[in-house]
């Protein structure tokens, strides 16, 4: 099921990097390539959720960036860590304390049941203030 999924999102980054191409060429580029374009972008974002490569990393995003709680949190952890690989660690000190105040859950989850991984964690950090 991982190599599916992984699958996936290596194709939608192949063909949104093909639509990239062809449409910065608009200059050479005839109407069917700019045609196929359009239709690879429209295949791209119907396997995007709601601009998040999955829906485990939007419902993450979606919870970490509105409620006030995990965003403190969040930003606490981002303000911690410093120098490279900053977010990453951020996110693991992020899943450390959902993991040490979820009444001994050593997999925290939102409240609609989409896992916290250091992964989701970082993408829902994106855009956050240092």
């Amino acid at each position: 099921m991982h190599y599916c999924v992984l699958m996936v999102i290596v194709t939608t980054t192949r063909r949104k990097a093909a639509a990239d191409t062809i449409t910065g060429q608009a200059g050479t580029a005839s109407p069917e390539d700019l045609g196929h374009a359009q239709c690879i972008r429209e295949q791209t974002e119907d396997h995007m959720y709601n601009g998040h490569p999955s829906k485990n990393y939007w419902n993450v995003s979606l919870w970490i960036n509105n409620d006030e709680g995990l965003y403190r949190l969040a930003l606490e952890c981002i303000k911690a860590k410093r120098g490279p690989g900053a977010r990453r660690a951020a996110a693991e000190m992020m899943l450390t304390a959902l993991v040490e105040t979820g009444e001994g859950c050593a997999h925290p989850h939102t409240p609609d049941g989409a896992p916290y991984t250091v992964a989701s964690i970082q993408h829902a950090m994106r855009g956050m203030e240092r």
